[in-house]
């Protein structure tokens, strides 16, 4: 699995979970918690589902627990998509630039 970006949070007993997105084949995203081993498929939503998933084990997530002690889920996006996309529109533009040239 390509990991494109993480989502992390501390539950109120001080465990650590983090939720690794990451690329499969084709359009599908793969979710994957390093702490519980929790594992899924998704196209759609994948912030989402990462969120629910630590809430689910009492990690405050996008600013839904307010008061003392209250930790939010961090979440970190590589810019790999970001390289990778780039990458891929200086291509067709390069493809063309060359085809006018040559044409």
């Amino acid at each position: 699995m390509l990991t494109t970006g993480t989502v992390t949070g501390t539950t109120e007993s001080g465990t650590r979970h983090s939720m690794r997105i990451g690329r499969g084949f084709g359009e599908v995203r793969r979710l994957e918690c390093d702490t519980c081993g929790y594992r899924r498929v998704a196209q759609f939503d994948v912030l989402g589902k990462a969120d629910r998933h630590l809430a689910d084990h009492g990690v405050c997530t996008a600013g839904e627990c307010e008061g003392a002690g209250a930790e939010t889920a961090v979440r970190d996006l590589g810019p790999l998509p970001w390289l990778l996309c780039g990458l891929g529109m200086l291509t067709v533009l390069v493809v063309v630039v060359l085809r006018t040239v040559a044409g």
